[in-house]
């Protein structure tokens, strides 16, 4: 995740979340905002406000991790 530390970062403790859940359009309900929170330091500047960060980060990763889930599960050749 870029835009909410110094440089980009992985999340760790979503990833160990993320192990072994069902890949289907579920998945971006696995994303908790404490998820973020543990590994993320974003700020405050002109261009958005932390919270704003946070909250755009988890937005983000939670409709792209549901769509590859659906995309996974669609039949090959068939794009959702």
């Amino acid at each position: 995740v870029g835009a909410c530390a110094p440089v980009s970062k992985r999340l760790p403790i979503l990833e160990e979340a993320l192990a072994g859940a069902p890949l289907d359009e579920t998945l971006g309900a696995v994303v908790l905002p404490a998820h973020l929170r543990a590994a993320l330091s974003p700020i405050n500047d002109v261009r958005g406000s932390a919270e704003y960060r946070l909250e755009s980060t988890l937005v983000m990763l939670r409709r792209g991790l549901s769509e590859m889930g659906a995309q996974m599960r669609a039949p090959m050749g068939e794009s959702r």
